[in-house]
């Protein structure tokens, strides 16, 4: 899913990998066409690379991010507050949206998602996470949420959609 998502938006404003590579790396972080190109296939990118590669291919993003994307802080912490600003739009801690996850048959320790906010290295997976537990305003212009749940497996896509 995280792959297709940054493939939707490099299609949409007709960016190439190296065009991506070259921008994001002149926005202040560094990056070369092969770990960029590696990155998007293997849908192993942060959070933060993702809302650079937003703001770098001129793309819309949802308007409750505005105040994060524009401010004048890191890529990470802009991704820090954007994914904690979803979290507290739904009343949600850390642990809640681990257990909500847990009754997917995902997991997701909260440690882990604390110490990843601490150092900058929050995935893009656990965004979209995230927005298979709740709807995040806005979100639907790169991903369906039934491409969440069909990507969460059929046995939790079912129970989304009130079937055994």
């Amino acid at each position: 899913m995280a792959t297709r998502t940054a493939r939707g938006v490099l299609a949409r404003k007709d960016f190439s990998f190296a065009q991506l590579a070259e921008r994001i790396s002149v926005d202040g972080m560094p990056e070369s066409l092969r770990g960029t190109e590696s990155k998007i296939h293997r849908g192993t990118y942060s959070l933060a690379f993702f809302l650079a590669m937003l703001d770098v291919v001129g793309a819309e993003y949802p308007t409750q991010w505005t105040k994060f994307i524009d401010s004048n802080k890191s890529w990470e912490n802009a991704a820090k507050h954007v994914f904690l600003h979803e979290m507290k739009a739904h009343g949600l801690s850390v642990k809640d949206l681990s257990d909500r996850l847990e009754e997917l048959g995902i997991s997701l320790k909260p440690e882990k998602v604390e110490a990843q906010l601490a150092n900058g290295e929050l995935p893009f997976t656990a965004f979209l996470q995230l927005a298979l537990v709740v709807p995040v305003s806005e979100f639907t212009r790169f991903v369906d949420r039934n491409d969440l749940l069909e990507a969460a497996g059929d046995r939790e896509f079912s129970a989304f959609q009130g079937k055994p």
